[in-house]
């Protein structure tokens, strides 16, 4: 089983797509998805009511702290599946994205913890987005990061990775996702997946669009 885990705070632009984007994936395998609502103040939570009441295969949960590592770590400790999906709020999914990422990671040596894809800017994003996306496939955009392999051709080994499907067995080994870090905490956590002898891959063969590149 996978379990998509999204921690979300004011998404309500994005959220019903992006929920409907993992309701519509191709995969025979089952799955859930498990939302952290940091207490938002537009209507995210009653959007992601609204879709619960019609699938069961999605829960709303209350993240008080409101912080993203948090909301991900009540996730996780929420979650049945031996697969777990870091996810956003502001993201879409390819089709294909749930099949490809279990599949290679089933199929990985077990020392790759991980797998996770390309993330790209919206066709028909502002200026802003897509100067971001610019900046970010460049060399000023941080060495190993997700968008640094929006050219690759080929699945292959990656420093780190937004969007990532991880064995549930990692975090015994090497932790939750760290809450002193208000951003970037899913960075924080590959690097401890690095320096605890494993390795992350990015396949090229599915993806995400990435709303808030802004």
């Amino acid at each position: 089983m996978i379990s998509v885990i999204i921690p979300v705070r004011n998404e309500e632009l994005t959220i019903r797509r992006c929920i409907n984007s993992i309701l519509n994936q191709d995969t025979s395998e089952r799955f859930e998805i498990i939302v952290a609502d940091g207490i938002s103040t537009d209507s995210t939570a009653e959007i992601v009511r609204d879709i619960a009441s019609e699938d069961r295969r999605v829960r709303l949960i209350k993240n008080r702290n409101k912080t993203t590592a948090f909301g991900r770590n009540i996730c996780i400790k929420e979650s049945k599946g031996d697969i777990i999906v870091n996810f956003s709020g502001h993201v879409v999914a390819r089709k294909s994205f749930l099949r490809v990422l279990s599949s290679k990671l089933r199929a990985a040596p077990a020392d790759v913890a991980g797998v996770g894809c390309p993330n790209y800017p919206p066709s028909s994003g502002s200026f802003t987005q897509s100067m971001a996306a610019i900046v970010y496939e460049s060399f000023m955009g941080g060495k190993g990061l997700t968008h640094q392999y929006l050219k690759a051709k080929k699945d292959t080994p990656a420093g780190s990775i937004a969007f990532c499907a991880y064995r549930r067995s990692i975090f015994d080994k090497v932790g939750m996702f760290d809450p002193a870090f208000y951003v970037n905490n899913d960075g924080e956590f590959n690097y401890r997946v690095a320096k605890a002898g494993f390795r992350l891959m990015l396949t090229p063969d599915t993806g995400v669009t990435h709303f808030k590149l802004s």
